[in-house]
């Protein structure tokens, strides 16, 4: 049986949807959700639990898509 990575998750107190996050398969790291950014930042480099992402949003080119 696989066993994922732990992770923390902070959510906003009035809708509750997720804004970011650590976990231990990225251990250093923060999440941040993409919907926290209106526009976009330019600089992303990757995008990681990638296998959730609905097939009708895109990645900007050059993004690399992880897990």
């Amino acid at each position: 049986m696989d066993v994922e990575p732990a992770q923390t998750r902070w959510f906003c107190p009035r809708c509750g949807t997720t804004l970011f996050w650590r976990t231990g398969s990225v251990p250093g790291h923060v999440g941040i959700a993409g919907g926290c950014f209106d526009p976009l930042p330019q600089q992303i480099d990757a995008s990681y639990q990638d296998a959730d992402r609905l097939d009708w949003i895109g990645l900007p080119e050059g993004v690399e898509a992880k897990g």
